[in-house]
């Protein structure tokens, strides 16, 4: 198991505590625990009930960004022992 430091972007920490940790064997394991424990969050980070990306979040792993495609193909190889991840959403507006 590893421990997965989940950090957010301030339109998603308003619903969820900072210094989140969560043990997890993947990054997609994560956020699925993620949105267990918060459902409202599910929303804003996947597209309905589905494990699909909504297309404007973006996902960092140890400050580098980790492809979508990685959660559907199950391609996650050893995490470590720690580690970060970021959760970014785009913020539309004009």
């Amino acid at each position: 198991m590893t421990l997965v430091k989940v950090d957010l972007t301030s339109a998603l920490r308003h619903q969820i505590p900072n210094n989140l940790e969560i043990e997890a064997l993947s990054i997609k394991e994560a956020l699925e625990k993620l949105c267990l424990m918060y459902p409202d969050i599910r929303g804003k980070i996947f597209v309905k009930e589905s494990s699909k990306l909504h297309p404007f979040v973006r996902l960092f792993l140890n400050g580098k960004e980790f492809p979508a495609a990685r959660l559907q193909d199950n391609s996650e190889a050893d995490l470590g022992v720690s580690v970060t991840l970021s959760i970014l959403t785009a913020i539309a507006g004009g």
